[in-house]
C-alpha cells in the first residue's frame, strides 16, 4: 500500500510538471477538494434572472456523461463512459444509456431505468423510429425495447465502417435534422470506409454525416484538415438552417454551403469572430416562453474548456449567419465544471450534462492518470427565476391532427417533438393527413415547412407543398423548399424550373439554398441555375457554394462547349462566361479579350480583371502569345491584364500606354 500511494504522488507530480513544461491548463485534482454538488453549485456565477438546480448526479448513476436527448414523453435519455480515454488490460467495457424521469415534476429526477449496458465508449445518442441510434467506435447501432419495460433487448449494428483513430473525434453528436434526417460528426484523425446498400461512402479526416433512415442512405460533407477540425454537434433555426458547433478552436460554421453533391478541400468561413480559441460542444436555442424575451433565438452552448455555458446571438452576415457574444449563462470557478451538451426540455428549463472532470481530454495528461475522475457526473437545469414553466405538451398518445396542429405552437420544443411522433407513426397514417392538413390556406408558413418535413421522414415526395414554400412571403420558406428540391430532385416533376427561379430570388440565402440543390439535380439544366445565380450579387458564402456546384456539376467542359456553340443566345452566353470567369484558369479568362462581340467583351472585361485580383489567378505559358497582339495594339483591357500578370516582356508598352 505504501508503494502503491508513493507511485501514485509521483505520477501526479510528474503529470503536474510536464504540463508546467507543455503550457497545458490541467491541472490535476486537489487532495481533499470538496466536490459535491453543492460545492459545484455554488462556483456558478450566473445570469441575472436565472436559477440553478441539480436535476441529477452520480447519487443517481450519472456517471460521466456525454450526451443528452430528450423523448416525446419529457424524459432525458443519457449516455455516458467510464471507460473513456481507454479501455485498461482485463477491463470490460460497461457503459450504459440511463433514462432520467421526473415523476412529480418538482425538477428533480425520481426515476432512473438503465436502458442499456455492456457498451464501449458511446459518443451520439438519438432516439427515433421506435427505439434509439447509439454511435460506438467503428458502428451505428440501433437499440430498441421490444416488450416495453424500458430496456433494450434487440441490438443491431446499421452501418460499420467509421474511424476510430481519436476516440474523441468518433462519429458523435447526433442530432435530427428538419426533414427527419440522422446528422452527426467525426473529428480530424478519423477516417471512415462505411459500406452502406448505395455503395461504399468515404470521408477522411473532419467532417458531417447526413444519414437518410428510411432509404438507409449516408452522405459526408467536408472531410478536410480544415476548421472546424472537430465538429461536436449542431442546432437548427426555426427554418431549419444548421449551425455545427465545434469542439475546436472556436470555430462554428455555417454548413449550407458545402453540403453539395461532390466537394473539393476548401477552408469554410468562421462564423464565431471573436471565439478567441473557445471551444465548445452541444447546443439549443432558446424558443420557450419560459425565458425572457430578450433571451428567444439565443443559441446557448457548452463551455467545456473554459468551465462556462456561452450564450451567442445569431444574427444575419448575407446569405450566411454570424455569432456574436452575449453574457454568459453560467461561468464556473471550478475547474471539474465541463458541460458539454445543452438541451432545452418540454417544461421550457433548460438541462446541462455536466461531464465533470478535472482531465477534459487525452492530450494534457496521460492516459491512465491517477486523477481522471471516473466517479461523479451532473445534470444541471436551468430555469427562469419568477416565470412560469411551460405546459409540458402529452404528444405521445395525442392524435394526428392534435400532433398536426402542435406543428404551428410557438414552443420549439412542442414543435420538434410533435413532428418527431409523425414521423415514428405510420407512413400510410400520416402521409394523406399531412397533405390535408396542409391544403388549408389558414395554415402558417412554418407550420407549412414542418408539415414539409414529416413528409421528408416518411420519404413522401410531394410537388404541391414544396411548390407553395417556393412561393412563400417568408425567405426562410423559399429557402427551405429550394433545399427539399435538391432532397428529391429525381422524384420532382420539374426540380429545374424551381430552383432556377429561386436563384434569382431577391434574398441571397434562397439563391445559395438554389446553388447547392441544383447539385442534385441529373438534368444537364442544371447549369442553368448556376448561370442565374451568376448574375446576382455573392458573398463569400455564395462564392463558396458556387465554386462547390461548378466542381460537383463538371461544369466547366459543359460551359467551354455551349460557348463554343455558335447557336448559344446572347443572354445565356453572357450568364455561362460569368460562371467561367468566376471558376475558370488562366486561359478562360484570356479567351475574354477573343471575344467577338464587342458589347459583350466590354461587359465581361471588368469582370475578368476583377477575378484576376480576387483569385490571385497567375498567367500561364501561353498568356504572352495569346495578349502579344492586342497590347500592341494598345487595348486597355489587354493592357492591364498584362499588368495584373507582371509580364515583363510587355513592360515597353505599359509605360508608353
Amino acid at each position: 500500500m505504501q508503494n502503491e500511494s508513493l507511485t501514485r504522488n509521483w505520477i501526479r507530480h510528474f503529470s503536474l510538471c510536464l504540463c508546467v513544461l507543455c503550457g497545458s491548463h490541467f491541472s490535476p485534482l486537489s487532495w481533499g477538494e470538496d466536490t459535491s454538488p453543492e460545492a459545484e453549485l455554488a462556483s456558478f456565477q450566473i445570469a441575472s434572472g436565472f436559477d440553478v438546480n441539480l436535476f441529477a448526479s452520480e447519487m443517481d448513476g450519472v456517471l460521466k456523461p456525454i450526451q443528452i436527448r430528450f423523448d416525446p414523453q419529457g424524459r432525458i435519455w443519457v449516455i455516458g463512459s467510464t471507460v473513456y480515454p481507454q479501455l485498461e488490460p482485463g477491463q470490460t467495457p460497461n457503459d450504459k444509456i440511463l433514462v432520467l424521469e421526473d415523476t412529480d415534476h418538482d425538477g428533480k429526477c425520481d426515476k432512473v431505468t438503465v436502458f442499456a449496458d455492456g457498451l464501449m465508449i458511446p459518443t451520439g445518442i438519438e432516439l427515433g423510429d421506435g427505439g434509439v441510434y447509439i454511435g460506438q467506435g467503428t458502428e451505428l447501432l440501433f437499440l430498441k425495447d421490444t416488450d416495453g419495460d424500458l430496456k433494450a433487448d434487440e441490438r443491431r449494428v446499421v452501418l460499420r465502417g467509421f474511424g476510430t483513430g481519436d476516440n474523441h473525434q468518433n462519429i458523435n453528436s447526433f442530432m435530427w435534422g428538419p426533414g427527419g434526417e440522422l446528422w452527426f460528426c467525426q473529428g480530424l484523425h478519423t477516417h471512415s470506409n462505411v459500406e452502406t446498400p448505395w455503395g461504399i461512402v468515404r470521408m477522411n479526416q473532419a467532417g458531417l454525416w447526413r444519414f437518410r433512415p428510411r432509404l438507409k442512405k449516408l452522405e459526408g460533407f467536408y472531410g478536410s484538415a480544415y476548421e472546424p477540425q472537430n465538429p461536436w454537434g449542431y442546432v437548427f433555426t426555426d427554418w431549419g438552417e444548421p449551425i455545427v458547433i465545434a469542439g475546436n478552436n472556436s470555430s462554428p460554421i455555417y454548413p449550407v454551403p458545402g453540403l453539395t453533391s461532390r466537394h473539393l478541400d476548401l477552408a469554410p468561413t468562421i462564423i464565431w469572430k471573436n471565439g478567441q480559441g473557445r471551444k465548445s460542444s452541444g447546443a439549443d436555442i432558446v424558443g420557450t416562453a419560459h425565458f425572457p424575451d430578450e433571451w428567444q433565438g439565443t443559441l446557448i452552448t457548452g463551455g467545456y474548456i473554459n468551465n462556462a455555458v456561452w450564450a451567442l446571438r445569431i444574427v444575419e452576415d448575407g446569405s450566411g449567419f454570424a455569432l456574436e457574444d452575449r453574457e454568459p449563462l453560467i461561468k464556473s470557478s471550478s475547474r471539474n465544471f465541463r458541460p458539454v451538451d445543452v438541451k432545452f426540455g418540454p417544461d421550457g428549463a433548460l438541462y446541462i450534462c455536466d461531464w465533470f472532470n478535472p482531465i477534459i481530454g487525452h492530450y494534457q495528461a496521460s492516459f491512465r492518470h491517477p486523477d481522471r475522475d471516473k466517479t461523479h457526473g451532473r445534470i444541471w437545469r436551468v430555469t427562469a427565476h419568477g416565470r412560469e414553466l411551460t405546459k409540458r405538451p402529452e404528444l405521445a398518445k395525442a392524435s394526428i391532427p392534435e400532433l398536426l396542429n402542435d406543428l404551428e405552437s410557438p414552443d420549439r420544443w412542442t414543435w420538434q417533438f410533435a413532428k418527431r411522433v409523425l414521423a415514428d407513426r405510420l407512413a400510410e397514417e400520416v402521409v394523406p393527413a399531412v397533405q390535408k392538413w396542409a391544403a388549408d390556406d389558414k395554415r402558417s408558413e412554418p407550420g407549412l415547412k414542418e408539415a414539409l418535413g414529416v413528409l421528408q421522414s416518411h420519404e413522401a415526395a410531394t410537388d404541391d407543398l414544396v411548390a407553395k414554400l417556393a412561393d412563400g412571403v417568408d425567405p426562410g420558406a423559399r429557402a427551405y423548399a429550394a433545399s427539399v428540391v435538391g432532397w428529391w430532385a429525381d422524384r420532382l416533376h420539374d426540380p429545374v424550373s424551381i430552383l432556377r427561379r429561386l436563384a434569382e430570388d431577391e434574398n441571397p440565402r434562397v439563391r445559395l439554398h438554389a446553388i447547392v440543390a441544383a447539385t442534385y439535380v441529373s438534368d444537364a439544366r442544371a447549369l442553368d441555375v448556376l448561370a442565374a445565380a451568376a448574375q446576382r450579387p455573392m458573398d463569400k458564402f455564395i462564392e463558396y457554394a458556387f465554386a462547390q456546384a461548378v466542381y460537383a456539376l463538371d461544369a466547366l467542359q459543359r460551359v467551354r462547349s455551349l460557348l463554343s456553340n455558335e447557336s448559344t443566345g446572347a443572354e445565356r452566353r453572357f450568364a455561362l462566361w460569368q460562371i467561367l470567369i468566376r471558376n475558370g484558369d488562366s486561359r478562360d479568362l484570356q479567351n475574354v479579350l477573343l471575344v467577338q462581340d464587342s458589347l459583350l467583351r466590354r461587359n465581361l472585361e471588368p469582370l475578368m480583371l476583377d477575378a484576376v485580383r480576387s483569385r490571385h489567378v497567375e498567367a500561364d505559358a501561353h498568356a504572352a502569345m495569346v495578349l502579344g497582339k492586342p497590347v500592341r495594339e494598345g487595348d486597355p483591357a489587354t493592357l492591364r491584364l498584362a499588368g495584373l500578370w507582371k509580364l515583363e516582356q510587355f513592360e515597353p508598352d505599359l509605360v508608353n500606354a
